[in-house]
């Protein structure tokens, strides 16, 4: 379960990625993924489930947006 400490948690990381991606000129999605790995081996963070039929909803439109740019 999501709590909202765990919520605020994740933007927060969220924008300290992206601040270390601006400075270090990496583009973002290759700093989300490898933020992402770092935050997968933290043994403290819960495991979050996501039903896959929300998996396409949730990361296609903002993947073809960014695309379409």
């Amino acid at each position: 379960m999501l709590t909202p400490d765990l919520f605020i948690g994740f933007l927060i990381a969220l924008c300290i990625i992206a601040l270390l991606a601006k400075r270090t000129h990496i583009s973002y999605p290759v700093a989300f993924l490898l933020g992402g790995l770092a935050l997968g081996f933290v043994p403290q963070i819960p495991k979050i489930h996501i039903p896959s039929q929300y998996m396409l909803a949730i990361f296609l439109p903002p993947l073809l947006m960014d695309g379409a740019f």
